[in-house]
């Protein structure tokens, strides 16, 4: 299931803080990866119509990715793998369910707007 996790968000984090801010968050992640499969199952298997349709949020996904990054700042790997762990057991289904509709997605990765779509989810930190 791990791989499942970091597949939908490339490498992502979708482990996020603590309190009822974690528990939102963690729902908002999963809508987000739910709107994202919707709109790649309802344009496959055209990769320009699939990436078009996720640029349209990509500003709103980067902002909600990075919020749960930035959740985990400062957890050891013991804390991280205990919330991963709860995270699944809670929202698996829907996960796997979302895998499954954006695995079209795979076929773009030669897709220039797929590269340009990852740039502006997942921006790396300066070095």
């Amino acid at each position: 299931m791990k791989t499942l996790l970091s597949s939908l968000l490339f490498g992502g984090a979708l482990v996020v803080g603590g309190g009822v801010a974690r528990a939102d968050l963690q729902e908002q992640m999963v809508k987000m990866l739910e709107r994202q499969a919707s709109e790649i199952d309802a344009a496959k298997p055209d990769c320009d119509k699939m990436l078009d349709a996720l640029m349209k949020h990509v500003d709103a996904d980067a902002t909600l990715t990075k919020q749960a990054q930035d959740s985990d700042k400062g957890k050891s790997s013991e804390q991280k793998k205990a919330e991963q762990q709860a995270f699944v057991g809670k929202y698996g289904p829907r996960l796997q369910a979302a895998a499954k509709l954006m695995a079209p997605l795979r076929e773009c990765r030669a897709n220039p707007k797929m590269k340009q779509w990852r740039a502006r989810l997942e921006p790396r930190p300066a070095k």
